[in-house]
């Protein structure tokens, strides 16, 4: 504007002022003349213009610079003294920044002329620790099939506050694992997936139906990888996490396992005991049913009295738990539901309508199969009792939501029974001749361990995979007893795990010399399902100074401060972590991290 344009106090409402066009005031005897509104003068026009270009010069230049510091960051890459990998920042955790980077390792470690140049690749994700910290720490979720590096993301900072941040931990994508390559998968894509799945029942006479549907698919699985489908196997995997720790410059191992992340641990002691420097096995995987055994009853021994289990403490958690008004026992509530699955059983599925876009059945299986996996974990008891006695009552939505028949969530893009089954098929007694060509001599072989087995109610059709599986063995790996390692291996177990019983965790202290276990006497998968303050210092002492307990088999109190059965909806008090203490703060990363260790979808299959 002008300088010598009049002042305007509110330009939006000049416009509605009386006009002084008329006026007759005078300047130098002549009239002043009304000047034109702002935004119609031809020279604030252009400055206008001028303005715009200019603000939108500086907001391109802006982003410009902005995807560009964008990029850079993406595209840094961070080195370490002693290290080979090359890191890049991939986002944070809770605000805490991450590190990303990825190694090739030969197909096969244990012969290179079959390797030839054939490679797979193997991704890792770091959370750093402090600046003092020296050493890395490896993990493995279970499975076979888990994501490391999921797991990183999921608990890596309540697993830094429970170990100490003298440490980095490290998630990696096992060989044929999630983000590895090539990847351990039969189909293509999703649709594939979803046309050729077999439609297992859990009748076993219907199920065997499916042989030879099942041969085909485990032809496609072989198809599909080609030659890298025999090396996607345990001993190959506890191999690779040497090639990760010499990229690292680091020379011992550091490790927990969790489920069958304990099979992994307890061949990478017994393969490389040199090098065995503090690992940890937690929810025992038994090493010598799991290379030697057809089947794998054992692993379900304590299941009955799990179920019971559940049950009894729900008596004494009272209203807390939706079931207690079905009986005044345990055991009165353990028959009231038996009964009704019973009736499930033998009247057929349950019709459950929510609204026209949810809707359909509860059948005993998949309700069986809820069962099972809220062994797992006594955080899912609430909602199991929840549901059961809402069912019970007539009403199914809960029990519709949580069991399906078929996984509403299911679209065909979750290739981890796929990984679980390459890595089973191919550690395991596998394909002819060890299994009869016979399908119903495979029956009979399933159908006697499905007795023992009851609560995986898809044991049949597991292992009819197993016994038609095409990709040739490539390891002779045997588990042995009697293994000096670099430090002793620490043990842990619950005292009632559904699927690693306190049995197998015993056998494994005994196969390693020096080793020591550590029981949470509790109910649920792993030990660390159980938040135990005895638990918590003794697996910190051992990560952080190599400290063993002092008895070979060490009993810890799960802490009764934790109810079994606790409302997920009501929202515990916040605590300040300011005002924590050390050991307070301790306690509660383990609580956090009591259901770390999730069912996968496969659980009720069996192994």
């Amino acid at each position: 504007m002008s300088s010598s344009a009049a002042p305007v106090t509110d330009p939006e409402r000049q416009p509605l002022l009386p006009s002084s066009a008329n006026a007759q005031d005078t300047q130098d005897g002549e009239p002043i003349v009304q000047q034109r509104p702002w935004w119609k003068r031809k020279r604030t026009i252009l400055k206008g213009c001028g303005l715009v270009f200019l603000i939108d010069l500086g907001i391109s230049g802006l982003l410009t610079l902005y995807l560009l510091l964008t990029r850079g960051h993406h595209d840094k890459v961070l080195r370490y003294p002693g290290e080979t990998v090359n890191w890049t920042p991939c986002g944070d955790l809770k605000g805490r920044p991450l590190e990303c980077g990825t190694i090739t390792v030969p197909m096969d470690h244990f012969n290179a002329s079959r390797s030839g140049n054939q490679t797979f690749t193997v991704p890792m994700t770091r959370l750093r620790g402090s600046s003092e910290a020296k050493q890395n720490i490896l993990f493995n979720p279970g499975g076979p099939g888990g994501s490391g590096i999921d797991f990183l993301k999921r608990v890596g900072v309540d697993m830094q506050k429970a170990l100490g941040d003298e440490f980095h931990l490290i998630g990696f994508d096992p060989r044929g694992i999630g983000a590895s390559r090539p990847q351990a998968v039969c189909f293509p894509d999703a649709k594939a997936r979803r046309t050729h799945q077999p439609q297992f029942d859990g009748v076993d006479e219907h199920d065997i139906e499916h042989y030879s549907e099942v041969g085909a698919w485990t032809q496609a699985c072989m198809d599909h990888v080609g030659e890298h489908a025999g090396y996607i196997n345990t001993p190959q995997t506890a191999a690779d996490m040497n090639s990760i720790l010499d990229a690292l410059g680091q020379d011992g191992l550091y490790y927990i396992g969790y489920s069958y992340g304990t099979a992994l641990g307890a061949t990478y002691a017994t393969l490389f005991p040199n090098r065995t420097e503090r690992v940890v096995i937690d929810g025992v995987l038994d090493n010598f049913i799991w290379y030697n055994n057809l089947t794998t009853e054992e692993f379900s021994q304590d299941d009955d009295t799990i179920f019971a289990g559940i049950f009894d403490e729900c008596v004494k958690d009272g209203d807390a738990c939706k079931l207690s008004s079905f009986g005044q026992t345990g055991k009165d509530i353990q028959n009231n539901v038996t009964s009704f699955l019973s009736q499930l059983k033998d009247n057929g599925p349950m019709p459950v309508y929510v609204n026209s876009t949810i809707f359909g059945t509860v059948s005993y299986d998949s309700l069986y199969r809820g069962i099972f996996m809220s062994m797992y974990n006594s955080k899912k008891w609430y909602s199991l009792a929840d549901s059961l006695a809402q069912l019970m009552s007539g009403n199914g939505t809960a029990a519709l939501l949580a069991y399906p028949d078929h996984d509403l969530r299911d679209d065909g893009n979750d290739a981890m029974n796929e990984h679980f089954l390459f890595v089973m098929a191919n550690d395991r007694p596998a394909g002819h001749p060890t299994w009869p060509d016979d399908r119903y001599e495979v029956l009979r072989i399933a159908s006697g361990a499905q007795k023992y087995m009851p609560w995986m109610t898809g044991n049949v059709a597991s292992l009819l995979y197993l016994a038609q599986w095409r990709v040739p063995k490539t390891h002779a790996f045997k588990p042995r007893r009697g293994v000096d390692t670099r430090h002793p291996v620490l043990v842990m177990s619950s005292t009632y795990d559904p699927v690693c019983p306190l049995a197998s965790a015993k056998r494994a202290r005994a196969t390693f010399n020096g080793a020591k276990l550590i029981e949470v006497k509790g109910i649920g998968h792993c030990a660390l399902s159980q938040p135990s303050r005895c638990a918590a210092r003794l697996l910190r002492a051992y990560m952080v100074n190599g400290t063993m307990p002092e008895e070979d088999h060490t009993l810890c109190e799960r802490d009764d401060s934790e109810p079994y059965f606790n409302d997920p909806e009501k929202k515990a008090e916040a605590v300040s972590v300011l005002g924590m203490d050390e050991d307070a703060e301790l306690m509660a990363a383990w609580r956090s991290l009591a259901d770390a260790i999730p069912p996968p979808r496969f659980a009720g299959m069996g192994f």
